[in-house]
C-alpha cells in the first residue's frame, strides 16, 4: 500500500474553489478577533497576532501566485491558522484553555483542503 502525498489534478480543481473564501474568513475573524481582544479583554499582544494573522491571510494571493501549487497554498493557509491558535492557547492559559479545543480545528481544516494522508501529518503535528 503506498501513500500518496499529492493530490490529483481533479482533487486540486475541486479543492482550489475553496481557497478565496478561507482566505476572507481568516481575514474577518481575524479583524474581528482582533478588536474583540482589543476593546473586551485589553489584550493588545492578542489583538496584534489577530491583526498579523489577517495580514498573512492577505498574502496569500501571493503566495498562490509565486508557487502555483495548491498544496503550498492549502498548506499555508493551515499553518496560519495553527500558528495563531497557539499562540491564543498559550496566551490564554495553556493546556488548560478552552481554546486548547480549537486546535482540533487544524487537521480538519487540513482534510478539506488537502488529501488524508496530509491531513494526518498535520494531525501528528498539533498533536
Amino acid at each position: 500500500m503506498k501513500i500518496k502525498l499529492k493530490l490529483s489534478k481533479h482533487s486540486e480543481r475541486a479543492k482550489e474553489k475553496y481557497i478565496i473564501p478561507f482566505i476572507y474568513s481568516l481575514v474577518w475573524m481575524g479583524v474581528f478577533f482582533s478588536l474583540y481582544y482589543y476593546f473586551k479583554y485589553d489584550a493588545i499582544n492578542l489583538s496584534i497576532v489577530c491583526a498579523l494573522a489577517s495580514l498573512a491571510a492577505l498574502m496569500l494571493p501571493l503566495v498562490r501566485k509565486l508557487f502555483r501549487s495548491h498544496v503550498i497554498t492549502a498548506n499555508y493557509i493551515v499553518t496560519v491558522l495553527f500558528l495563531t491558535l497557539t499562540f491564543l492557547v498559550m496566551h490564554t492559559g495553556g493546556m488548560k484553555a478552552s481554546a486548547v479545543w480549537w486546535l482540533g480545528t487544524v487537521p480538519i481544516l487540513a482534510s478539506f483542503l488537502l488529501n488524508a494522508p496530509l491531513a494526518v501529518l498535520w494531525y501528528i503535528f498539533v498533536i
